[in-house]
C-alpha cells in the first residue's frame, strides 16, 4: 500500500527548509523506494484530480503521476495545502473551516493509500513577525487565548481519521529536526544534506564554510552536522539582527498576551488522540 506523507507547510513555520531538504537529496531517497514531487507539480495535479470526474483507477493515475518509478512512499512539502498565507492568522483556528474541506478533498483523492499529515506550530508573536503583509488578523482570532492550534489538529483527525498525524513545534526544529527526517522518509538514518536549514543561528559566512566542510564527509551524522555548526557558528557569528516590521502597540500586546497560554495549548494538542508529537 502507497503510504502518502503531506508536510502541510504552516505559513511561517519552516520557512521552506524541509521542501529544499527533499530536493537536494530527491536522488537518494528515490533509491530508498521515497518519490519526492516537486510541491507546484503536485498542486497542480491535485488541482486537476479534484476538478475531474471519479472512476475506479482515479487514485491509481494520481499515485502514478506522483510517483512514476513506482514508488511506494510519496513525500511532498507545500505551503498552502491547507489554505492561503493570510488565513494563519486570520481564521480560528488557523486556516478555518476552508482547511476541513481542502483535507476532505485530499481524503477523496487517495481512498485506499495511508496519508500522513505533519504540521507545525508556533507562537503568536513571532509567527505574525515573519508573516509581515500576510499578517490580518480577525476580532475572533484576536479574542481568543490562542491561536487554536489544538482545534487545527482535531479537524486533521475528524476529516481523515484513518490518516497519522505528526506534530512539533517550530521553535524546537533546531533541535529535532532529525526526528522530522526521520517522520518523514521512514530511514533510520536520513540524509543530512542540506539539513543546515534547520540550524537558523547560523550566518550566511558559517553556514558556506559548514556546508564546504561538511560536503568532503561522505557519511556524516546529524551529530557530527550539529558540532559542526556549533563550531563555525561561534567562529563566524550573525550580524545583529535587523528591526522587525512595526506593529502597532494593541496588536503586539494582544499577541504577547497570547503568546503566555502557548504552552498551555501545546499540552492540549499533545493530549489530542492518535496525534504523534514530537519532543
Amino acid at each position: 500500500m502507497t503510504e502518502v506523507v503531506l508536510h502541510l507547510g504552516v505559513h511561517g513555520t519552516d520557512g521552506g527548509v524541509i521542501g529544499a531538504w527533499l530536493a537536494a537529496n530527491r536522488a537518494r531517497l528515490q533509491a530508498e523506494g521515497i518519490a519526492t514531487p516537486e510541491p507546484a507539480q503536485m498542486l497542480r495535479l491535485f488541482s486537476e484530480a479534484i476538478s475531474t470526474p471519479r472512476t475506479a483507477d482515479s487514485e491509481e493515475a494520481l499515485l502514478r503521476a506522483l510517483a512514476p518509478g513506482g514508488e511506494g512512499r510519496i513525500v511532498a512539502s507545500a505551503a498552502g495545502l491547507l489554505g492561503p498565507a493570510r488565513d494563519v492568522l486570520g481564521k480560528v483556528p488557523p486556516y478555518g473551516s476552508d482547511a476541513a474541506r481542502r483535507v476532505y478533498a485530499l481524503r477523496v483523492l487517495f481512498p485506499t493509500a495511508r496519508l500522513h499529515f505533519l504540521v507545525a506550530t508556533r507562537a503568536p508573536t513571532p509567527l505574525a513577525a515573519v508573516m509581515g503583509p500576510h499578517m490580518h488578523p480577525s476580532a475572533e482570532v484576536l479574542d481568543g487565548d490562542t491561536l487554536a492550534w489544538a482545534g487545527l489538529v482535531r479537524m486533521l483527525r475528524r476529516v481523515a481519521p484513518e490518516a497519522r498525524v505528526t506534530v512539533w513545534r517550530h521553535e524546537d526544529l533546531p533541535r529535532i529536526w532529525p526526528q522530522v527526517l526521520g517522520a518523514l522518509s521512514a530511514m533510520d538514518a536520513p540524509p543530512v544534506a542540506a539539513s543546515l536549514g534547520f540550524l537558523p543561528e547560523l550566518s550566511a559566512e558559517a553556514r558556506l564554510r559548514a556546508e564546504r566542510f561538511l560536503a568532503a564527509s561522505t557519511a556524516a551524522t546529524p551529530e557530527q552536522v550539529q558540532r559542526v555548526a556549533g563550531a563555525f557558528a561561534q567562529k563566524f557569528p550573525r550580524p545583529a539582527p535587523l528591526p522587525q516590521p512595526a506593529v502597532a502597540e494593541w496588536l503586539r500586546v494582544r499577541l504577547h498576551q497570547m503568546d503566555r497560554y502557548y504552552e498551555t495549548e501545546w499540552a492540549d494538542l499533545a493530549a489530542v488522540d492518535g496525534v504523534h508529537v514530537l519532543p
